[in-house]
């Protein structure tokens, strides 16, 4: 006899005890990278200022009886949306009924509806996650010029022939507007690096050639704020296949420039931001809402739960940036 799944079993000698595979809030780096700002809407506009008006120099030297010459500035306004980015799952109230029940006999904590909840804001924010992902390792995000794909012995996991020290310096001095503040990728990139030779001689010294070095010595070498490791992990099977775990970051290291201030309205260089809308307020995109279902759970009915926020990505500067793709050999 086939045995139907049900989201809450009711077992009075069981101690509440749950074991939980999620990713933790810290490996996930996607409002790190892209930060967040708040439109005030769905739609909103932002500027596009020309780059060619704030670098081209005329003559300013002025004659006695001279007219001083004009220079004039625009901006072209756009008009931009955030998406509707949401998901829901129906709790048959008969779970909901014996959770009730038992949290009442003080036999279990477990509220349904509450792990509904905190179940699909971690995969909405999992999606993202996958998003920015997609963004930074994508080399259409970039000038042609700043994207370099590393192959065979140029490859940071040869440790005999590369050198990344010099790559990521090169790579630093090219960018346009402004120079990398942040380092991006995964955590096998870094673990390599974080032996390379080259960088261990270069942070330790004194002709070491076996270490480790840390993500803040790193970035203190290049003069990063910070480089950032993610390590977040996802199904990347598609939907009814077994499971296949994979990091939403993938074999690429990415130097960006990023400015925690900038918006979409004030002209400050930055690689991207991320558009939400905080339709109730308040410092959060996310919202979350419940209502009676009597289409859905079984003959009484259930409970629909969903989750979700209005967000999207946009790049601003790309020309502030600098991808390396494939930078170790995958085993």
């Amino acid at each position: 006899m086939s045995k139907t799944a049900r989201a809450f079993t009711v077992d009075a000698a069981l101690t509440a005890i749950a074991v939980n595979f999620i990713n933790p809030a810290a490996s996930m780096i996607a409002d790190r990278v892209l930060p967040r700002v708040d439109v005030g809407g769905e739609v909103y506009k932002y500027d596009f200022f020309p780059p060619g008006e704030v670098f081209t120099v005329p003559d300013t030297t002025i004659g006695r009886r001279g007219k001083v010459n004009e220079t004039e500035f625009t901006a072209e306004q756009r008009t931009a949306s955030v998406t509707d980015r949401g998901l829901q799952t129906t709790i048959p109230i008969t779970d909901i009924r014996a959770a009730e029940a038992e949290r009442a006999k003080n036999n279990s904590s477990y509220d349904p509806e509450a792990r509904a909840a905190e179940g699909l804001k971690h995969i909405v924010e999992l999606d993202r996650e996958r998003r920015v992902a997609g963004i930074v390792h994508d080399a259409a995000s970039y000038d042609v010029d700043k994207v370099e794909v590393l192959a065979g012995t140029s490859q940071w996991s040869d440790f005999n022939n590369s050198d990344p020290l010099d790559n990521l310096s090169e790579a630093m001095d090219s960018t346009f507007i402004a120079r990398p503040n942040i380092g991006v990728t995964t955590r096998k990139v870094f673990t390599k690096l974080s032996k390379h030779p080259v960088l261990v001689e270069a942070a330790l010294g004194t002709g070491a050639k076996r270490g480790i070095i840390t993500p803040e010595i790193m970035a203190a070498m290049l003069g990063l704020d910070e480089i950032l490791i993610g390590d977040a992990f996802i199904n990347t099977a598609r939907l009814g296949r077994p499971a296949e775990y994979g990091r939403a970051w993938g074999n690429h290291f990415a130097l960006i420039h990023r400015n925690m201030v900038a918006t979409n309205r004030n002209g400050l260089p930055s690689f991207g931001m991320t558009a939400e809308w905080r339709v109730n307020g308040g410092n959060q995109a996310m919202v979350a809402g419940r209502w009676d279902n009597v289409d859905d759970g079984g003959l009484l009915g259930g409970r629909t739960v969903r989750v979700g926020e209005f967000a999207d990505e946009h790049l601003i500067a790309p020309s502030t940036s600098f991808l390396f793709q494939n930078v170790i050999a995958e085993v």
